[in-house]
């Protein structure tokens, strides 16, 4: 009995939560009232004329006179435009021309002392050119050597004399052998195959300072003698000898202490050298 009343009250708190549920979708839904239009029904003619009816009341609207414009308004005057100031082209101002600066005297440039030109042997073609005013020149210097026998050629005994009193009287042996070296390394050209080489003596004078250079220029002693022999080969032999002599200075190779015997020179040549 107790379970069929249990079972009982379930159902019938089941079937009540069942209508609590679907009750609201049961109810009848409400109808908007809405009012209602009368609508007279127009022919086409009827529709035409009132269309044109209101076309002419709108033409007589727009034809009637608008109201006067009124007088009374004052139109405030615009004031005159202010000009505008046009920008003041500048002109460019002419740049200042660099004053030039004050030119410096130039230093000169020093000097450099020449090297002292020593003369080269020459070749037959120029020795005549070279020494072809050298007879005139000498001649007058040593007329009073040279006439004592102008004709006359000295023998081989006389020439070695002279050729003693050329270098034996005041230099010592180690002097002479000096200057012979020097002539024969590098400066006396002597001609070669020259007749009778030992009899043409050239007989030349020449001072030095105390550096070894020339003073003046070499005087040949004999020269006289040697321009009216004839003797083309003593010519030569004369024209080589001075230029030896030119050649081999300086004679710095010469004592110091000795300046007082070699200050003046005379050396004799021949074709063979220097005797």
């Amino acid at each position: 009995m107790r379970y069929a009343t249990f079972i009982s009250a379930l159902l019938h708190v089941g079937i009540l939560a069942a209508g609590f549920i679907v009750a609201p979708f049961l109810a009848v839904p409400e109808v908007a009232y809405r009012a209602v239009v009368p609508v007279n029904l127009i022919s086409e003619a009827e529709f035409g004329e009132m269309v044109s009816v209101k076309a002419d009341q709108k033409s007589e609207e727009v034809a009637e006179d608008p109201a006067p414009l009124r007088d009374d308004i004052e139109v405030a005057e615009l004031p005159d435009p202010v000009p505008v100031p046009q920008p003041i082209e500048e002109t460019p101002q002419p740049e200042p021309e660099p004053t030039p600066e004050p030119e410096q005297p130039k230093p000169e440039p020093e000097q450099k002392p020449e090297p002292p030109k020593q003369e080269t042997q020459d070749k037959p073609k120029q020795e005549d050119d070279f020494f072809s005013g050298l007879d005139d020149a000498l001649v007058d210097l040593e007329e009073e050597d040279d006439r004592k026998a102008p004709s006359e050629v000295l023998d081989a005994e006389g020439l070695r004399d002279q050729e003693q009193i050329g270098l034996g009287d005041t230099l010592t042996a180690m002097e002479e052998d000096l200057i012979r070296a020097r002539m024969a390394e590098s400066c006396y050209n002597q001609p070669t195959g020259v007749p009778d080489a030992e009899k043409l003596v050239v007989r030349v004078n020449f001072k030095l300072d105390r550096e070894g250079e020339i003073i003046g220029q070499p005087r040949v002693l004999n020269n006289a003698q040697i321009s009216l022999s004839g003797n083309t080969w003593w010519k030569t032999t004369r024209d080589r000898a001075v230029q030896a002599v030119t050649a081999c200075a300086p004679y710095d190779f010469l004592p110091q202490e000795r300046y007082y015997v070699w200050s003046e020179i005379t050396l004799n040549f021949t074709p063979q050298g220097v005797m």
